[in-house]
């Protein structure tokens, strides 16, 4: 199950990437209609994020190490996205590695 949202989710990147250059907005609302449906409102609160110049990418001098990181307005915290850790909007991640801390996701630099 995880190798086909992997491989769908790929799929959607390439389609988005395509939709922006040049832009394209209406192959773009096809792919953020098609995040919705299978993320559901976590997108459009992650689009109200980009929107709001909440997100930047940061990477090292030669590229090879990069982040994203998320500066809620308001909320005197940041959050560090790196690539290959998992993320999950379920409940049971929410409460035991978000809220709780008591549960990790890590990452490995290799």
């Amino acid at each position: 199950m995880a190798e086909r949202v992997e491989i769908v989710l790929r799929r959607l990147e390439d389609d988005l990437r395509v939709a922006c250059n040049p832009v394209d907005e209406e192959k773009q609302l096809q792919v953020f209609e098609v995040m919705y449906n299978l993320l559901g409102p976590v997108v459009i609160s992650a689009v109200g994020l980009v929107d709001s110049n909440c997100v930047k990418r940061v990477s090292s001098e030669d590229e090879r190490q990069t982040l994203i990181e998320v500066l809620p307005s308001g909320s005197g915290c940041s959050i560090h996205l790196y690539p290959n850790v998992n993320y999950c909007i379920c409940s049971s991640f929410q409460e035991k590695v978000v809220r709780d801390k008591s549960a990790y996701t890590y990452w490995v630099s290799v």
